[in-house]
């Protein structure tokens, strides 16, 4: 028994030095855009998802898992035609592709111009149904990746909680020395 505790402090010991070494040996960061993760309040999505201040409760920030959002489908009538446009990026419009004149085949006299019909369709399909999408799934896009850049933080506290510190600042001050600009919080919390 006073083996295994020997050794649970000597590795305890081991882990302190190793953090140690890595902190002596560490540059220091001295702004806070030089972060791994910096989150100013300008870049916190407005998403029921993501609650702020007072809406956090006692907490300065809550951030829930925000599913993936589900790009909606094409119109029946052409979604055989455009299965490979991209429609999930809520940031890119989806195009039409370069080669819908072969995919659309001849005129017909029933479907004097195939090509007009479905360029007519897809237009109305993204202004009415994609773009109200992309609107919402945006924010929902940024909701996750808040929530997903605050996982893997955490994570690392996890494993690196001697050598790095979580700061939440009310405030930010810079200035420069001796060459170095510094942009540090003012008043971190707790």
């Amino acid at each position: 028994m006073a083996d295994a505790r020997t050794r649970e402090r000597i590795g305890h010991l081991y882990d302190y030095l190793s953090a140690l070494a890595q902190e002596v040996y560490a540059k220091p960061v001295r702004h806070v855009g030089d972060q791994d993760i910096a989150v100013s309040p300008g870049k916190i999505p407005d998403h029921p998802s993501v609650r702020l201040g007072g809406a956090a409760g006692d907490a300065w920030l809550r951030v829930r898992k925000t599913p993936k959002p589900v790009p909606p489908g094409f119109p029946g009538d052409v979604s055989h035609l455009l299965s490979d446009v991209v429609r999930s990026d809520p940031c890119a419009p989806p195009q039409l592709p370069p080669d819908l004149v072969d995919r659309v085949g001849e005129p017909t006299e029933d479907d004097p111009d195939p090509v007009g019909r479905v360029k007519a369709v897809f237009g109305r399909w993204v202004d009415g149904v994609w773009m109200p999408w992309a609107e919402t799934a945006c924010a929902a896009l940024a909701a996750r990746e808040l929530y997903e850049s605050l996982f893997r933080l955490r994570q690392r506290m996890r494993s690196d909680e001697a050598t790095h510190e979580l700061v939440w600042g009310h405030g930010i001050l810079g200035w420069r020395f001796g060459g170095d600009r510094i942009c540090h919080p003012m008043l971190p919390g707790p």
